[in-house]
């Protein structure tokens, strides 16, 4: 789109003072402001809706994976030289996440044509399909005004098991372009539900990869010493420690792990798990029951440097899932995390896990459900420390060189610019050659 200068009549952004020193100013969309730098000519202007953005000052730590690929990769757009970002959001806590998100989803019947039509929007990007379920209503009219529209699918947002979402979310698919599931599982989801395979195109998960620049496997346990929720055993030969992150959910596979897979691995052989939800009261009663209260530490929500901290003091990452029918496991952003760290991951063969545990590179596959392959896996990766070192070290390049947001965000961008100039996109654009990835 060719943007015109700021002050005009019918501008599509209010300019507010400068935020920073290098001339950074805000803009506002629905009251969300947004740093960014003047709009020039030939930026593709995206609108960016999401109903999972944390409240100001929540630790990241505390996010899921959704809400964290939300705002890294608004944060990575809105820093593209090819792209000017406006935000819709939602933020909002985990504890009111369902009425904030159905009074958001409901306020774009009316908000999003209006914001469309008077700010010259290329093409509008959702950050999860739930967010579409509005253009089963609105869909038409949004189409007349030629602006493009995208939509991210994770994995849940797509199988929930509700009828009326599935019969809405039916419908809205029928008025995207372009879908983005995170990974092939994914897109399968969304060809069962009647979107064309031309319409799909597989784009991955990023992740930061300075978040954890610090942190090094094994880096030695002297700075855990004082933290008692985030801290090894003092007593006894040193354990190994197997790591889990995640939501509380069945299927994660946690209770299933600690019932099948634990009794069968030696006493030295430990398991944490960083993560809060439903299905903590199950996993608790599963260690009383198998009486591995001392080998077994469920911690809970965690600060962002407990995260860290417990990936540095982990052997292995384990990601357990379980098949669990109208759920599943899109992709698996803390397996981006464990390898940045320098964690080599055993998880099962399943789903999006698929896409982001490349055999050999950065973890081993073993069965669904399988308890003795996870066993011979878990102790034929920590039987060998100087090859574990090594895979270690490899699973953080292989993270490094595949999946950093910067490279990801590229693949979104060149897109997200191809997509405003196919035929019939916004008729406040001028044909634009789209740059190359």
């Amino acid at each position: 789109m060719r943007v015109g200068p700021l002050g005009k009549a019918g501008s599509a952004w209010r300019q507010a003072p400068p935020l920073t020193a290098s001339g950074a100013v805000a803009y506002w969309l629905g009251g969300t402001p947004v740093a960014k730098r003047p709009p020039q000519l030939g930026m593709t202007r995206v609108l960016f809706v999401s109903h999972t953005f944390p409240p100001p000052g929540e630790s990241l730590a505390n996010l899921g994976g959704m809400q964290r690929v939300a705002v890294d990769l608004s944060q990575r757009l809105d820093a593209h030289a090819e792209i000017e970002l406006a935000l819709h959001v939602s933020r909002t806590t985990w504890s009111l996440a369902v009425p904030r998100t159905v009074g958001f989803v409901c306020g774009l019947l009316s908000k999003l044509p209006a914001m469309v039509e008077r700010r010259q929007i290329d093409v509008v990007l959702f950050s999860s399909v739930t967010s579409i379920l509005p253009l089963a209503v609105i869909g038409s009219r949004l189409r007349r005004t030629g602006v493009r529209v995208a939509a991210i699918a994770h994995g849940l947002d797509v199988t929930a098991a509700s009828w009326s979402y599935q019969a809405l979310l039916r419908r809205a698919l029928g008025h995207v372009d372009r879908v983005f599931p995170v990974s092939r599982a994914t897109a399968e989801t969304l060809v069962a539900r009647g979107v064309e395979r031309g319409r799909v195109k597989v784009l991955p998960n990023g992740i930061d990869v300075d978040r954890f620049a610090g942190a090094c496997h094994r880096a030695g346990s002297e700075d855990l010493a004082s933290d008692s929720d985030v801290a090894a055993p003092r007593s006894g030969a040193r354990p190994q420690v197997l790591l889990s992150v995640g939501r509380l959910v069945e299927r994660k596979g946690f209770a299933w792990f600690i019932e099948q897979v634990m009794p069968r691995l030696p006493a030295h052989v430990h398991y944490w798990i960083v993560g809060d939800g439903p299905a903590r009261g199950v996993i608790d009663r599963t260690v009383r029951t198998h009486a591995l209260e001392d080998r077994v530490r469920v911690l809970g929500r965690v600060s962002e440097a407990q995260l860290a901290a417990a990936y540095r003091e982990a052997d292995l990452f384990v990601m357990p899932n379980v098949p669990v029918e109208h759920d599943m496991e899109g992709f698996g952003v803390v397996m981006l995390e464990a390898g940045l760290s320098g964690l080599y991951t055993v998880a099962s063969d399943l789903e999006g896990i698929r896409d982001v545990v490349c055999h050999g590179r950065n973890g081993a596959l073993a069965p669904a459900r399988d308890a003795e392959g996870f066993r011979r896996r878990i102790l034929d990766e920590l039987g060998d420390e100087a090859r574990l070192t090594e895979r270690s070290r490899g699973a953080a390049e292989y993270v490094r060189s595949t999946f950093a947001w910067d490279r990801v965000a590229q693949r979104y961008a060149s897109e997200l610019s191809e997509l405003a100039c196919v035929d019939g996109g916004n008729a406040h654009s001028e044909p634009r050659r789209p740059s190359a990835v």
